[in-house]
C-alpha cells in the first residue's frame, strides 16, 4: 500500500481484480440494461488459513456463450477478471446498505486444482473518502486500520470500497488524510455478521472488503 502522488493514471486501470474459485450455486438473472442481461452467483475461493471467501460475481450474458446459462454447473472452477464494484440499497429500516460484487470482464473455466483455486488478487487506485479508523485488537494486540476508498469509473461514477490493513500497513495508513490518493494491492474477502433490525429481530448478512 502506498500514497500515490501521480495523478496521470488511466481511469480504466485503477480497479483490477482476478479471482479463481468454485461456483457455489447456479447463475440467476439479476438485471437487464439496454437489452443485455446480467447474471449473478457466488464464487468460493479459499485463503491459506483454510477460511473460504464467498464473493458475489456479476456476469454478462455475452460471456456465457450461446448455451443455456444453467449449463455452468455449481462446482465448476472459474477464473474471473474484472473490477470490484459497489452499489447501495435500502434495508427494511430505511437505512442505506453498501453491497459489493466482482463485475466480470472475462470468465474462463479452469481445471480444478488446489494451486489455482486460491487465486485472489486486486489492485485499486482511488481517493480516501473518510478518516481512517485505527484500532488495536484486544485478543491479539494486532494493529488494524479501516479505510474507505472511492475508485472512479471511466464514465463519471465511483465505487466505494472498504479496505482493511494490518500491522505495519495499519500504522502507516492511520495517518492518511481524507482526499489522499492511495494505491492498494490485496485480496477480496467476505465475512458474515449479524445485523440488528427493529423489534429485536436480527438478520445474517455478508460484508465484503479488500484485505490489504
Amino acid at each position: 500500500m502506498e500514497k500515490d502522488i501521480n495523478s496521470g493514471i488511466q481511469p480504466h486501470s485503477n480497479n483490477q481484480a482476478t479471482v479463481t474459485g468454485t461456483l457455489a450455486k447456479t447463475f440467476a438473472m439479476d438485471h437487464e440494461i439496454f437489452g443485455e442481461k446480467f447474471y449473478s452467483s457466488i464464487l468460493e475461493t479459499p485463503r491459506l488459513s483454510g477460511t473460504v471467501d464467498r464473493i458475489r460475481i456479476m456476469v454478462s450474458e455475452v460471456l456465457m456463450g450461446e448455451g443455456d446459462v444453467n449449463a455452468i454447473k455449481p462446482g465448476t472452477c472459474l477464473k474471473i477478471s474484472g473490477s470490484f464494484r459497489s452499489y447501495t440499497h435500502m434495508d427494511e429500516g430505511g437505512k442505506h446498505h453498501l453491497d459489493l460484487f466482482l463485475f466480470a470482464d472475462t470468465m474462463e473455466q479452469e481445471k480444478e486444482t488446489t494451486e489455482r483455486n486460491g487465486d485472489n488478487h486486486i489492485y485499486l487506485n482511488g481517493f480516501l473518502c473518510k478518516p481512517p479508523y485505527f484500532r488495536i485488537k484486544k485478543t491479539s494486540g494486532r494493529h488494524i486500520t479501516d479505510l474507505l476508498l472511492a475508485v472512479n469509473r471511466p464514465y463519471g461514477k465511483s465505487d466505494y470500497i472498504p479496505c482493511i490493513s494490518w500491522g505495519r500497513n495499519a500504522r502507516f495508513a492511520s495517518n492518511f488524510e481524507v482526499g489522499s490518493r492511495v494505491q492498494i494491492w490485496g485480496r477480496i474477502q467476505s465475512r458474515e455478521y449479524v445485523k440488528k433490525l427493529e423489534d429485536d429481530r436480527t438478520e445474517k448478512r455478508t460484508a465484503y472488503e479488500v484485505s490489504v
